[in-house]
């Protein structure tokens, strides 16, 4: 008690030297008036206040009053001190806000006991509301969801952000079983055991039937004996965790696979410039030979311009894609004429058939235009566009035919292409279009290419202001079209 604070206010000079002597265990300090009252509570921490009753200024009761109503010191319990004591005198101190009563001349013991008893009784009940006050807002106000059960697993009570998060109302679930708010990811009821053994794979069931994941910490709430009074479980909502961690493992993937695509594109790029560098190094050397033939040297000089085509062609695509990548492409318009154009990749087909070995594979070119219809358009961009793709339809044909076929509806000029070839498997076939995505088969023989052509044809045709799409079949076919609004 050496650290508490009690406030004497009396207006008699004695009886203030009286109890500063009895209560010399204390830290004492005076008041003889109400002002005087209101000085000290300003500039002291005071634990309790003797008040005088009878005093000339203000009596007791009065001060009291608004001491009971004081926002700052309502809570500074009050011993009333006088030498009248009367059944009215002790209702009325009771009712501004006394917790005792003291009866002038005084007993010493009976006064320590009093202010002790006052002291101890006003610290605990400042800690119980202390308590009482904290509980309920980390009850109300926390984010996570709080339920409180009985020892059997029936809830009793629960937050506000419970209730939001299984979308019930504030009483709806009083009774209920808290493994009946359980479930696994499959909507499965999880029995209380489960949820203790897996506390890491639990999800809440809402009204709405929704699965929400959370993780589960359930405390036993016991009391001062130990004996168990029931459960505190908490739930904390992990939906966006999940979301985040979903997201990671996504982006991973996609790191991954962006990596396996750069590799592979490393390697198919060595063997796309190596291999017909190597065919030209090679048989330009043998055509310096004197021990050649002149048939063979013409076949020398045939595989040379085939593998130096192929170079070609392939650098210019790795141009192409750059300047897409980098949006530095432009377009130059010019009048083009489709019938023409169709003639000059039917041409350019019937060589790619021979190149690839195809040569009893049908094309059948059906240009179903007027020989004089025009469109404005980047000519060579659309020619390189439809070439790519029949370039695919050539090399992967084995047998069977090839038909490209182009035509002019109310409001559009289309190209189509179809073929009898390998086909493209359905979970491939969203991926074609994709820059560096190469399509392997395994009845294929061609497997080089880096997987630009077609990644450059929808560039150039949607450039162009067009469309394109496909439709395939493995082991059947494939068919393209490509549409340019009129």
């Amino acid at each position: 008690m050496s650290h508490t604070h009690i406030l004497i206010v009396d207006d008699e000079l004695s009886n203030r030297i009286l109890l500063k002597e009895m209560l010399d265990s204390y830290i004492v300090v005076e008041a003889n008036n109400g002002m005087s009252m209101w000085n000290m509570l300003d500039t002291h921490e005071i634990n309790l206040i003797l008040l005088d009753v009878m005093m000339p200024e203000e009596d007791g009761f009065s001060l009291g009053k608004k001491l009971q109503n004081h926002p700052k010191y309502k809570h500074i319990p009050i011993i009333y001190v006088s030498a009248k004591v009367t059944g009215t005198d002790v209702d009325e101190g009771f009712k501004t806000g006394a917790v005792d009563y003291i009866k002038k001349p005084f007993d010493i013991q009976e006064l320590h006991n009093r202010v002790d008893n006052a002291i101890i009784h006003n610290t605990e009940t400042q800690e119980l509301k202390t308590k009482v006050i904290t509980a309920d807002m980390v009850f109300e106000q926390i984010q996570d969801s709080i339920v409180i059960t009985d020892s059997d697993f029936i809830i009793r009570n629960y937050n506000p952000a419970c209730a939001l998060l299984l979308k019930h109302s504030h009483t709806s679930l009083l009774g209920t079983y808290f493994s009946d708010v359980m479930c696994d990811k499959h909507k499965q009821p999880l029995h209380v055991n489960s949820i203790f053994q897996d506390l890491a794979d639990a999800f809440v069931l809402t009204k709405e039937h929704e699965t929400i994941p959370v993780s589960v910490s359930i405390q036993a709430l016991v009391d001062e004996h130990k004996n168990e009074l029931g459960w505190l479980c908490v739930l904390h909502n992990m939906q966006k965790q999940k979301e985040i961690e979903q997201n990671l493992i996504n982006a991973k993937n996609k790191s991954e696979k962006a990596n396996n695509i750069k590799s592979t594109f490393l390697a198919r790029m060595s063997h796309e410039i190596r291999t017909p560098l190597n065919a030209i190094l090679g048989f330009s050397d043998l055509l310096d030979s004197d021990k050649s033939t002149q048939e063979e040297k013409s076949h020398y000089i045939e595989v040379i311009k085939k593998n130096g085509a192929k170079l070609l062609s392939f650098i210019e695509n790795l141009l192409n894609i750059s300047s897409i990548e980098t949006k530095k492409i432009t377009i130059d318009t010019k009048t083009c004429r489709i019938h023409d154009l169709c003639s000059e990749l039917t041409t350019e087909s019937s060589v790619l058939l021979s190149y690839y070995s195809h040569e009893h594979v049908r094309f059948i070119s059906l240009p179903n235009i007027p020989q004089d219809f025009s469109f404005e358009t980047d000519t060579h961009k659309l020619h390189q566009a439809l070439r790519n793709i029949l370039d695919n339809a050539c090399k992967f044909t084995a047998d069977g035919e090839i038909i490209f076929s182009c035509k002019i509806t109310e409001s559009t000029l289309q190209f189509n292409i179809e073929d009898t070839g390998i086909g493209i498997e359905k979970d491939e076939l969203k991926h074609i279009f994709s820059s560096f995505q190469k399509i392997e088969h395994v009845n294929s023989d061609f497997s080089q290419g880096v997987g630009l052509g077609l990644s450059i044809s929808k560039h150039y045709i949607e450039l162009l202001g067009g469309s394109i799409s496909i439709e395939s079949s493995e082991e059947k076919g494939t068919r393209i079209q490509i549409c340019f609004p009129l």
